[in-house]
């Protein structure tokens, strides 16, 4: 649903493109933003950002994504089941902003 949300800020000259790993949890993201319509344009990537330690599900078919690979954004979120820090580090270029998830 944060994908919707995020969507709906950024508008239909927006961009979001999510990375998940687990298989379920990518075609749940996929269905959600098809239920919501959102006016962004949104990408789901079934990838695993870094490795895929703590991933919450079957990954099987999911690309692996160097985090210096992923594009510059003006805004990154993160949620990588505590992976977050190592992601940050490794990033090739840091966005304005980015939120993580704190456990």
């Amino acid at each position: 649903m944060s994908t919707v949300i995020a969507a709906l800020q950024v508008g239909e000259n927006g961009k979001i493109v999510v990375y998940e790993g687990a298989n379920d949890w990518a075609s749940r993201a996929q269905e959600t933003v098809e239920m919501n319509n959102p006016p962004a344009e949104i990408n789901i990537c079934h990838g695993i950002v870094g490795n895929s330690a703590n991933l919450r599900g079957e990954a099987a078919g999911a690309n692996q994504i160097g985090p210096e690979d992923i594009p510059l954004s003006d805004v990154l979120v993160l949620d990588c089941e505590e992976r977050e820090l190592k992601i940050i580090g490794d990033l090739g270029d840091t966005p304005s902003y980015y939120y993580r998830e704190v456990s």
